[in-house]
């Protein structure tokens, strides 16, 4: 039977309550003191738990932590826009499946969802953050007032100001006084004031209805007035724009399975949607209810299915299925005939793609360590020196260095290399951008930890076969390396923020290079590739931002990390268009390789067609009679699987295999 923990600071949810308990879940609700009495529906719940309205975080976490021990929480649901955050909180410390910080902080933090909205491509008010007084002076200068100073965390149109000249800019700020950064300025958009529905499945719209306001609530919240919503035909100009680009809003927020509730406005000066915010959310006053009368669709149950049901089902499932036994794993192709079932190893003592962790620990290690490294280094470089003078270094390819890179999501600095075709000069073309991880290890002995992938000889031999790209070489950042490029924290390692660092290469990043250099700035020109943790992180991005990055390259993932989740993250998330190289090397360790064929074959099974013309391993038998129209991109396979006869973790062998990864994935 599952278990989900509701979490609501204020009176609402009794239907989504009722129908997790109709479902057979165990329901635990979580409330604050003074709503212990409430009219909750205590039929449809199991236990009510209570906290304090100004509880911190270190003590709901001791709260919850105490629930835990007689119940196993496997689902965390918050049912009021001021619980999104707690709830994410309480999934990464639980490790329960469903939206983390990063992710909620794109329903609840005005900034953050309009910068995310901005990245990519849809229109938003023209805003500034009111951290830096002379970015204030410049937004006011250059934006004409009025303008509206919105508190970046609130729900609705709580604490919004809207104020008409400097100086009541000004004295609002100080009156903020520590909480000033904590605002959010932007340009006040006078027009007609819309909001957008959703429920999202699998990474997916499933459902979604526009309404239009009567009054926009900030007028109503202001100067009072009845509160009416009335629903736009789907098939009206209105409604089709409006749930287009909502649709592109939620594919970009990574919202896996809830509901949303979005705010546009349709701008007096020329008619054009402008997005104002959204929330992970049933919509407040009665919408809820006018959207049950105008549809027959209850958001609160709807929300209970998606979330829990399909969970329940294969539960269910798996209790009524015989016990399997216990086998050694066969070495099989991806897509060979057997069941896709992730089984978690028991140890990585066999494993060499530990050497990955090792290699971490020891940038943070001692003074000892590091000279250890320096003196490895100093061993190394004469003879990767000769071996790339050997290799005739083709020199045409032109390295540019960003040097100490802000990331506002991570709030780090890194290098940034960024490699042009030698034609790049010659002409004007645009060309499709390969982000690559661990830049330190493409190209320079000198920074490399163990030799490099010798990137600019692979560009150079891609070139005269007409195939040209711009490669942006990311940086890690030492000790923080696990922790960027790991999506799920493990028991062992920690990490588990690559969320921030994707949301770096996939806003700030991204924009910059797009604003440089002339590239191809669409999703299906945009590739991400790495190896080893650096697979892993291109895996889940592959996934995670399917609006971003269309194709992806993944090296000997360590997919072991997290015990493994990203599967299950795959195994959930929909299946987004365009291309994915999937290698390991036979001979990287037992656990390398099973968890490699393993998403292999799970890849397969969500519909991705293999490429059976390249690959050094056992042909295995076909699970489907053929590719149909959705598993290949642009007529051709979408899944191009290798396992390298005798291929170790190491940059050596992922140099070897990088030419014929980047063919398949420009070509």
């Amino acid at each position: 039977m599952l278990t989900i923990l509701c979490i609501a600071t204020y009176f609402k949810g009794e239907a989504f309550l009722r129908e997790c308990r109709r479902l057979g879940c165990t329901v635990l609700l979580l409330t604050v003191d003074s709503l212990a009495a409430a009219a909750w529906p205590r039929d449809a719940i199991d236990e009510i738990h209570t906290i304090r309205r100004d509880a911190s975080d270190p003590d709901i976490r001791r709260s919850v932590d105490a629930i835990v021990l007689k119940h196993r929480v496997e689902r965390i649901a918050a049912l009021d826009d001021f619980d999104v955050e707690t709830a994410a909180m309480l999934r990464e410390h639980l490790q329960v499946t469903g939206i983390g910080r990063t992710i909620a902080s794109g329903f609840r933090d005005k900034l953050a969802m309009r910068m995310r909205a901005r990245a990519m491509g849809l229109r938003v008010p023209e805003f500034s953050p009111v951290f830096n007084d002379q970015e204030l002076h410049d937004f006011t200068g250059r934006v004409s007032p009025p303008w509206v100073l919105k508190p970046r965390s609130s729900a609705s149109a709580i604490g919004i100001k809207k104020v008409a000249n400097r100086d009541q800019l000004w004295r609002a700020l100080e009156a903020a006084g520590d909480a000033r950064s904590s605002c959010v300025l932007e340009q006040f958009v006078p027009g007609d004031v819309y909001h957008v529905d959703s429920i999202m499945g699998n990474g997916a719209v499933v459902f979604a209805v526009a309404f239009k306001y009567g009054r926009p609530p900030m007028e109503v919240s202001h100067q009072g007035g009845i509160f009416i919503t009335r629903r736009l035909p789907d098939d009206s100009d209105e409604g089709r724009s409006l749930l287009e680009v909502n649709r592109r809003l939620q594919d970009g927020l990574g919202l896996q399975r809830g509901v949303s509730h979005t705010e546009f406005i349709r701008a007096a000066a020329d008619g054009a949607y402008v997005f104002l915010e959204t929330s992970a959310r049933v919509g407040g006053a009665f919408i809820a209810d006018a959207i049950d009368a105008a549809t027959g669709i209850n958001l609160w149950r709807e929300w209970a299915k998606i979330d829990v049901a399909r969970r329940a089902r294969r539960l269910r499932a798996a209790a009524a299925a015989p016990r399997l036994r216990r086998r050694c794993p066969v070495a099989r192709a991806a897509g060979g005939a057997g069941p896709v079932r992730v089984q978690r190893p028991r140890g990585r003592q066999d494993d060499p793609q530990a050497s990955s962790c090792r290699r971490d620990r020891r940038l943070a290690g001692s003074a000892a360590d590091r000279s250890a490294d320096r003196r490895l280094h100093a061993a190394l470089l004469p003879r990767l020196l000769r071996d790339r003078a050997a290799a005739g270094a083709p020199g045409r390819v032109i390295k540019r260095t960003l040097k100490n890179v802000w990331s506002p999501e991570r709030r780090n600095r890194r290098d940034v290399d960024v490699y042009l075709p030698a034609s790049y000069r010659a002409t004007r073309s645009r060309y499709p951008v390969v982000y690559m991880h661990d830049g330190q290890n493409l190209s320079d002995p000198g920074t490399a930890f163990a030799g490099t992938w010798e990137l600019d000889a692979t560009l150079e031999r891609l070139a005269q076969r007409g195939i040209e790209a711009i490669v942006v070489g990311v940086h890690h950042v030492g000790a923080d390396r696990l922790v960027e490029y790991s999506p799920f924290s493990d028991r062992r390692h920690g990490g588990g923020d690559a969320d921030a660092y994707l949301a770096f290469l996939a806003q700030s990043l991204k924009s910059r290079i797009d604003r440089t250099f002339r590239t191809r700035p669409e999703r299906d020109a945009t590739v991400m590739l790495g190896s080893s943790m650096g697979g892993l992180v291109s895996l889940y991005a592959y996934f995670r931002y399917p609006s971003v990055f269309g194709r992806a390259g993944v090296m000997s993932p360590s997919i072991w990390y997290g015990q493994g989740a990203v599967l299950d993250f795959i195994e959930d998330a929909r299946t987004p268009p365009g291309r994915l190289y999937l290698d390991v090397g036979t001979h990287e360790g037992a656990g390398t390789l099973r968890d490699a064929r393993r998403a292999g074959r799970l890849l397969v099974k969500k519909g991705f067609a293999r490429d059976r013309r390249h690959r050094r391993a056992r042909r295995p038998r076909a699970t489907q009679p053929g590719p149909d129209r959705r598993s290949t991109h642009k007529g051709r396979p979408r899944l191009r699987y290798l396992e390298h006869a005798g291929g170790r973790h190491n940059e050596a062998d992922w140099a070897s295999r990088l030419d014929g990864a980047l063919e398949f994935l420009l070509d």
